[in-house]
């Protein structure tokens, strides 16, 4: 497994912060300045997110699966 290129990193800060309400620089801010575990505060949320088309489109992209 490859890590995820820049680009491939901001098309998928874009989507996620379009879907949470924010803008991509906001939540860039957002995640640096939280704990890893606060993130998943809202199982839904993140269940939600990333079981969009998109969100699954860019996991497989990065992952390189073709599931």
């Amino acid at each position: 497994m490859s890590a995820p290129t820049p680009e491939q990193l901001q098309a998928l800060l874009q989507f996620a912060a379009k879907q949470l309400g924010t803008t991509p620089d906001q939540l860039q801010k957002t995640v640096q300045n939280t704990d890893v575990g606060n993130l998943v505060n809202d199982p839904k949320k993140v269940e939600q997110l990333l079981s969009s088309p998109k969100a699954q489109a860019l996991l497989r992209e990065w992952l390189g699966g073709t599931r």
